[in-house]
């Protein structure tokens, strides 16, 4: 079965370009358009594609909100965001609101397809464009300081804790992951406070990160 895909940017040459090059893929279904991240949002609803490719700079809404109208509208399809800008800042900010990857437009058709194919895989994995995950991976080191031991903090997660941080490396939302583990939300929420403890980290994007350099699948 095809990979449905909804495609969103404001400009109509690269909204082009970027149908164009993922409808040559038999592997994908270009099922809509959207120019702006209301639009996507609403379009995202009515068609519950597998994955929406989301530019981070459109009208309307900034990234991180359309992520978020998109992620509440149809909360079973990933979201990847696609930007011209490589800040650090602007892709924690995309994960932090539940993308499930950040590709960058300076990447080559191949990686938008890994991306595409690792959001929606089985299991599902995210995805950062190689070399923007090497600065976030070495940022997020940065600020743990030194002597920090990731596999010592890792080892200290209970397997419950470990299926938690799991579902949140694939970009899933804490209703999700609830819905997922057939648990309730707040214990979602608790196991997700004790995971910060023990990680000394705050942000979902630094977890994501954190989770992808330390193999939790």
């Amino acid at each position: 079965m095809k990979i449905s895909i909804l495609v969103a940017d404001d400009f109509p040459l690269l909204l082009d370009g970027l149908c164009t090059a993922l409808d040559a893929d038999p592997a994908f279904d270009v099922v809509g358009r959207a120019t702006d991240g209301v639009e996507a949002a609403e379009r995202a609803a009515e068609l519950a594609p597998d994955v929406v490719l989301l530019d981070m700079m459109m009208p309307r809404c900034d990234g991180r909100e359309a992520i978020e109208l998109v992620r509440s509208r149809a909360p079973g399809t990933r979201v990847i965001a696609i930007s011209a800008s490589e800040r650090i800042e602007l892709v924690r900010g995309a994960l932090d609101a539940g993308a499930a990857g950040y590709v960058s437009k300076a990447s080559l058709a191949h990686e938008l397809r890994d991306a595409v194919v690792a959001v929606q895989g089985s299991p599902a994995k995210p995805y950062i464009s190689p070399r923007i995950a090497e600065r976030v991976l070495r940022s997020d080191s940065d600020r743990a300081g030194p002597g920090d031991s990731g596999r010592a903090r890792a080892a200290l997660l209970s397997p419950r804790e470990h299926d938690v941080l799991r579902l949140i490396a694939r970009g899933y939302s804490d209703s999700a992951i609830a819905d997922e583990l057939s648990i309730r939300i707040r214990t979602v929420q608790n196991h997700l406070a004790r995971i910060r403890i023990k990680t000394r980290l705050r942000r979902r994007s630094e977890l994501v990160t954190w989770a992808m350099r330390h193999g939790v699948r």
